[in-house]
């Protein structure tokens, strides 16, 4: 998601970022389409993908993990093929960036 050597010569400031998750089962019957979400930001791409990855437990909220209230750290690593991980009453690695 990092903007060419000429992007950044010429000040690009505006990314799109697409984010997919899926297809996943739940409850082991029901198949549900991709989430896409795309976002268009005023910021330069490696800030939004610092955000979005090293920024990830201050923006995520607690409800949506498996750990709820017992959360004790999540994250991600900020590479490609990262590791998605939760700390709580059980050390969860919760997919792929």
């Amino acid at each position: 998601p990092y903007p060419s050597n000429g992007a950044r010569r010429f000040g690009i400031k505006q990314i799109s970022i697409s984010i997919a998750h899926g297809p996943a089962v739940l409850y082991s019957r029901v198949m549900i389409e991709p989430i896409k979400v795309t976002l268009d930001l005023p910021v330069f791409a490696e800030k939004a993908f610092d955000t979005f990855t090293l920024g990830f437990g201050s923006w995520w909220p607690r409800v949506y993990t498996w750990s709820g209230d017992s959360l004790k750290a999540i994250g991600m690593e900020p590479q490609r093929g990262g590791r998605c991980t939760e700390v709580g009453p059980r050390d969860l690695d919760n997919g792929r960036l």
